[in-house]
């Protein structure tokens, strides 16, 4: 399809659309009119961009309940929730909804109770175990402190004894 540019007065023909922008009004719809078009060619981009909102945002409800405010948030903390909702959560989910809608086709309360039965005993844990075990990472603790808490308690500050010789 052919987009015209009013400021040159010529045409681009691309194999998928791409709205070229003209003036700096036209940089904000280019760039919404661009994710639409990535949206609807890469479906779990859309539930990336979701997730990389409503993770953030759950943690600073966290701690607005903790009683933190916007001048004290932790916002490598709230970066952290957004990179795993983004590029974890949003594709692992993605794929499960596919093999689940791929196992039980039909849509009946059945089939919705076999799929919630299963993603209970199967992803669930699996996803648990990821999101400690990437935050832990993202919170560029090593892998050796996470074996070491596997094993042995911790105080309350958060601190573990460390390892006898």
């Amino acid at each position: 399809m052919p987009i015209k540019c009013e400021c040159f007065d010529t045409q681009f023909k691309l194999s998928i659309p791409y709205v070229r922008p003209c003036s700096v009004r036209n940089n904000m719809s280019a760039l919404v009119q661009n994710l639409k078009v990535l949206i609807i060619k890469y479906p779990v981009i859309r539930g990336m961009v979701s997730y990389s909102c409503i993770w953030p945002t759950s943690s600073l409800i966290q701690q607005t309940i903790e009683g933190k405010t916007w001048e004290n948030y932790d916002w490598w903390r709230v970066l952290r929730f957004s990179l795993y909702g983004g590029f974890f959560v949003a594709p692992t989910l993605y794929s499960w909804i596919k093999v689940s809608s791929a196992m039980w086709p039909q849509t009946t309360l059945a089939t919705a109770l076999s799929k919630a039965a299963v993603e209970t005993v199967s992803y669930t844990p699996a996803a648990m175990t990821c999101f400690y075990f990437i935050m832990s990472l993202l919170e560029l603790k090593t892998i050796a402190y996470m074996k070491h808490l596997e094993h042995h308690q911790i105080d309350e500050e958060g601190n573990f004894p460390l390892i006898s010789q």
